[in-house]
């Protein structure tokens, strides 16, 4: 590969991105969109911008997405994945964003959900998760600790429109690990008629199957989408096996 030359400096391909450098971490950004052509001829747009953009000091200013869009426009998302690859390759991703209530529409989220917290605190902002897939995510970085996923423009504000505030989430979350309960007992003791209809059915306790009570109720009464909302706004909940193929409907 050839010398870049970017402000009459001469960068060796071993020191490629040494030019970031030259200037603070609130100008980088400026650098890289300055001399994006270049870069993107080297190859090197993709590696160029997430250096810069994760560099970035957040508490001493705020980073200008307008011109965030105008560089990653230019970028190939294949060498932006190369560039940071994921931790590991999984369908979905439970993330956190930690931000302002008019900011949670951003393309930084975060894997940690004490990093958010920290965002949130920062900001006197708010804590929301969502499940994102694979494909929605376009690098990975952890060169500020904060496991940080960004988010393909397209997928911004479709991710955040189906996030969900993390309090909610706590909220929600024994009532959804009893219904949990709930349906695995249901389903427990419909396969045991089936396989033995002429004996009594007993818990694993010993003693006679106990009413359904409020959450016979809870399913009658809501929605079968509400219910799915619930299992999908707890996703630090591992669903047992026994639920994970359970049919709503039938119940």
């Amino acid at each position: 590969m050839s010398d870049i030359i970017i402000d009459d400096q001469i960068l060796e391909d071993d020191e490629r991105l040494d030019f970031l450098l030259a200037v603070g971490s609130h100008e980088r950004l400026q650098l890289v969109r300055r001399h994006q052509k270049e870069l993107k001829d080297q190859g090197l747009l993709e590696a160029a911008f997430i250096a810069a953009y994760t560099s970035v000091n957040t508490k001493m200013c705020r980073i200008d997405y307008d011109l965030v869009r105008a560089i990653i426009a230019d970028c190939s998302p294949g060498r932006m994945l190369e560039a940071g690859p994921l931790p590991e390759v999984r369908d979905t991703y439970t993330l956190y964003r930690g931000a302002h209530q008019d900011a949670l529409a951003g393309f930084s989220w975060t894997g940690s959900l004490k990093v958010a917290q920290q965002f949130a605190e920062r900001c006197k902002g708010v804590v929301v998760t969502a499940r994102v897939r694979h494909d929605e995510i376009l690098f990975f970085s952890d060169d500020r600790k904060e496991q940080e996923y960004f988010l393909r423009p397209e997928a911004v504000e479709r991710v955040a429109g189906r996030a969900k505030d993390i309090n909610e989430v706590e909220r929600n979350k024994k009532d959804v690990q009893r219904a949990i309960e709930f349906f695995a007992e249901q389903k427990k003791t419909a396969e045991e008629a089936r396989q033995a209809p002429e004996k009594p059915l007993l818990t694993p306790s010993g003693t006679a199957p106990r009413p359904a009570g409020k959450f016979a109720a809870l399913v009658k009464e809501m929605e079968i989408e509400k219910i799915r909302f619930l299992l999908d706004g707890c996703p630090e909940i591992e669903i047992p096996s026994i639920v994970r193929d359970v049919d709503l409907e039938e119940m």
